[in-house]
């Protein structure tokens, strides 16, 4: 702000360093109201003289032109299976720089080093998915933001359906999406690979086999069997299994001693029923009279 005190003014403009600058809007060294452009950083003196009849006035302002930051940030791996630990590092430039990191979504993700406003830290993953992570850079100049996107993938995940036992000979086990389903976890399947225990008396049925996704098996005898399924992709291997029976129907056979006597009578009972898993329940009507022995 300048005051006239009378007579024609005259304006002498400089700054030092004379370079790193230009002016602007048509004004000149020699303007009342001069604009500049400052393109380098650093720290500059205004000169202004103001002069006169009378004679001249000097005034000067120092300053700073300080940098827009520049964000320069980078990442190890955008892939991996889980668990896997992903760096960050932080090469970016500017005067009074904050940081600040966050990934999305945010469920399975942990700082192995650093925190979220680390320059530089890493992260675990646990759980597959997509992930964004961005990187946000605050100086006194600019706000700058970068996003990277972490594929994570993990092993297969099988879910076989429980598996009722069976009284019937022979018994056709179908397996189909209801009984079967798989989540590859994002990486592709490399194989698929069924098995029984025990497998004698196991065939397989319309033309599948034991690398089918959905194999059919006939049972030709009574027994205990454990169906298995393994398969694996770039992550590992995966199995899941199931154990039933196949069993055969009930029959029942008992014989007797005399069934008429003189009192007391003693009768005995000899068991020769046949089948798997067999309980036995006898009742006696009437219910007095009589006694176990």
């Amino acid at each position: 702000v300048i005051a006239n005190n009378g007579g024609t003014l005259s304006y002498a403009w400089t700054v030092t360093p004379a370079t790193g600058f230009t002016y602007q809007n048509a004004t000149t060294s020699t303007s009342s109201n001069p604009s500049w452009q400052f393109n380098v950083s650093g720290t500059y003196t205004i000169g202004i003289t103001v002069t006169n009849d009378c004679g001249s006035v000097i005034k000067t302002q120092t300053f700073d032109v300080r940098p827009n930051g520049q964000l320069i940030t980078s990442m190890s791996d955008s892939t991996g299976c889980a668990p896997k630990i992903v760096s960050f590092t932080d090469a970016s430039t500017g005067d009074n720089l904050s940081h600040k990191w966050t990934v999305t979504p945010s469920t399975g993700v942990t700082f192995t080093s650093g925190t979220s406003t680390s320059p530089a830290p890493s992260l675990q993953f646990t759980l597959a998915g997509t992930y964004t992570v961005t990187h946000t850079l605050t100086g006194l100049c600019s706000i700058q933001s970068k996003s990277f996107t972490v594929e994570i993938s993990t092993i297969p995940t099988l879910t076989l359906n429980p598996i009722a036992n069976q009284c019937a000979l022979p018994y056709n086990l179908i397996i189909d999406s209801t009984k079967f389903s798989i989540n590859q976890n994002g990486k592709a399947l490399s194989n698929i690979h069924w098995w029984v225990t025990d497998s004698t008396g196991v065939t397989y049925l319309d033309g599948t086999t034991r690398n089918s996704k959905y194999p059919h098996f006939q049972f030709s005898k009574t027994g205990q069997y454990t169906v298995w399924v393994e398969t694996q992709n770039d992550c590992g291997k995966s199995t899941a299994s199931r154990l039933f029976w196949v069993l055969a129907h009930a029959a029942e056979k008992t014989t007797t001693t005399p069934l008429t006597g003189c009192l007391p009578y003693k009768v005995n009972f000899t068991d020769q029923s046949s089948g798997d898993l067999i309980t036995h329940k006898w009742t006696v009507s009437p219910a007095t009279g009589w006694t176990m022995t």
